[in-house]
């Protein structure tokens, strides 16, 4: 599925969202329409990730999710939900809600999609994170350790 494709799962076949390794994003951002990837994002599908994006965005470092989710997000696998991390009508005083398996575009239903960024490499810096990511992953470029310690992501 997308969902496996995009992050490493120690369960690959079916998550749960939990099992996912944890982006470090460095931006985030509300979108009322479209989707996170057409604006150049990452639709957050990860709990945590969520919970880290929903205290960034909020400046509240207790943001939890509404009292009526699952421990794992809510269940819905249509399009009738925004997908990924949201804030119900974009707001930040809302508590977040997580439809790691929903396929609408951010606004469905006025649930805004919460999105993650990486920040642009800089140009002085780029050939030393070519080397250190490829020397960890030659072949894939999904260098997640060196990734870990850094802003920017793998390959």
């Amino acid at each position: 599925s997308a969902f496996q494709a995009k992050f490493k799962c120690t369960n690959a076949i079916t998550g749960p969202a939990s099992s996912c390794a944890i982006p470090n994003y460095d931006q985030y951002y509300i979108l009322a329409q479209n989707t996170c990837e057409s604006e150049g994002y990452v639709t957050i599908l990860n709990l945590n990730q969520c919970r880290i994006a929903g205290r960034a965005l909020s400046g509240d470092a207790s943001k939890g999710f509404a009292a009526d989710q699952p421990a794992n997000g809510y269940g819905d696998t249509d399009s009738g939900r925004t997908g990924g991390c949201t804030f119900h009508s974009g707001n930040v005083n809302n508590n977040l809600q997580f439809f790691p398996f929903a396929t609408g575009p951010c606004g469905t239903a006025t649930f805004h999609c919460v999105c993650g960024a990486f920040a642009p490499i800089p140009d002085a810096s780029w050939h030393t994170f070519v080397d250190a990511c490829l020397a960890e992953a030659p072949v894939t470029g999904e260098c997640t350790a060196w990734a870990s310690g850094n802003i920017y992501g793998t390959m």
